[in-house]
């Protein structure tokens, strides 16, 4: 049976982001980190982040925001999912962790 594997290249991440800020210049980059680093435990890269001055980070949901807070990431966090009013449970979280909301019209 052939199994798979995924390496966190500590270098390589850290060579682009190096190299997309050289070419931003003094603009920020936001990494978005989304279904847990797809598979790779997405705590795994904070300490890479923080290294490079990484001073937001994006996710699509409130859990995986809550997963990063609790892994240590105190910096900022972008929700990028829509909320509903509904979402209480949502909403509670996004208060509680400090995490910054988008907000648009139809």
């Amino acid at each position: 049976m052939k199994t798979s594997y995924l390496e966190i290249d500590r270098k390589a991440i850290q060579e682009n982001i190096r190299e997309i800020q050289e070419k931003i210049g003094d603009k920020k980059i936001m990494p978005v980190i989304k279904a847990d680093g797809y598979g790779t435990g997405a705590e795994a890269i904070l300490p890479i982040l923080e290294e490079e001055k990484i001073e937001q980070i994006a996710v699509a949901t409130v859990s995986e925001a809550i997963h990063l807070r609790r892994a240590g990431w105190e910096k900022e966090i972008l929700l990028l999912n829509q909320l509903w009013k509904e979402d209480q449970e949502d909403i509670q979280g996004i208060l509680r962790e400090n995490l910054t909301v988008r907000s648009f019209t139809n």
